[in-house]
């Protein structure tokens, strides 16, 4: 427990990878892990993906940068909004429910259906964000990454991959 501005000055200097006062760097290292580790194993932060968590706490705690990448929702959501009319969205809404009621092929989840069935609309935006965002890190000329290591969902490998080259 942090209990004064000396051991929160301590913290951040951990955090930071700076030394400890004792002057050991694998101290730190270690402490700056097990912070990690607590932040993403506490009860208050349950990550639905743990995989990427270890993979990001181990990247993190090894000094590299990283960067979690989506379309946000909002944006997703103003994208459909202004290209499908509201009579589109009902009839799309219609035909997800009617393949889930039914057990039809594809998912059983409404969510899940959407992005299966209707992937042009739900799934397409968001992996032409990924892969802009993914090129223009790329060509930063103020970085010059030697090398990127991305993490993908199975349906989109080939769709970001595809951009990713072709921008």
């Amino acid at each position: 427990m942090v209990k004064s501005s000396a051991d929160i000055e301590e913290f951040e200097r951990i955090l930071q990878g700076e030394q400890t006062a004792g002057g050991d760097k694998g101290v730190a290292e270690s402490l700056k892990k097990t912070a990690f580790e607590k932040c993403l194993n506490s009860g208050k932060t349950t990550s639905y993906f743990p995989r990427i968590s270890q993979i990001t706490l181990e990247a993190l705690s090894r000094g590299n940068n990283v960067a979690l990448v989506d379309m946000p929702e909002v944006l997703l959501r103003m994208k459909i909004a202004s290209e499908y009319s509201l009579d589109d969205l009902k009839a799309i809404l219609n035909d997800i429910l009617t393949k889930v009621y039914h057990g039809r092929s594809g998912p059983d989840l409404p969510d899940a259906c959407a992005l299966y069935h209707h992937a042009e609309i739900f799934q397409k935006p968001r992996d032409d964000y990924v892969a802009a965002l993914l090129h223009t890190l790329a060509k930063d000329e103020e970085e010059k990454y030697d090398s990127m290591l991305c993490y993908l969902g199975n349906v989109n490998v080939k769709p970001v991959s595809r951009l990713v080259r072709s921008g």
